[in-house]
């Protein structure tokens, strides 16, 4: 099956301070898209939490699943709940994925 990995960075704009995490994001589960957001910038705030919208369920028959995570490393995660499930005979029926990361366009 296909798993997501992730890499992070306090400055983004530089290509060489990216590193990858050791760790697949979500273990033990299928995923076949992930889309990583984090609501306030928290500087890595003990307790700050990262949402991920992941597709479980392989490129066929996957649905949308909110996860969260008060992990600083982002290796453990929480399953908040279903957010969208295929339908059969629908134009959805295969899969779901998430897109672009939300961006804050004004407070």
């Amino acid at each position: 099956g296909r798993q997501t990995w992730i890499s992070q960075t306090s400055t983004p704009l530089n290509m060489s301070s990216w590193v990858e995490n050791p760790e697949m994001m979500f273990p033990g589960w299928t995923d076949c898209g992930t889309c990583l957001f984090f609501p306030d910038d928290t500087d890595g705030a003990p307790g700050a939490k990262a949402y991920a919208i992941a597709t479980f369920g392989g490129l066929r028959g996957g649905n949308l699943t909110l996860m969260s995570s008060t992990d600083p490393l982002l290796q453990n995660w929480t399953e908040e709940g279903m957010l969208l499930e295929t339908r059969q005979g629908k134009w959805d029926d295969r899969t779901l994925s998430s897109a672009a990361t939300p961006v804050r366009l004004s407070d």
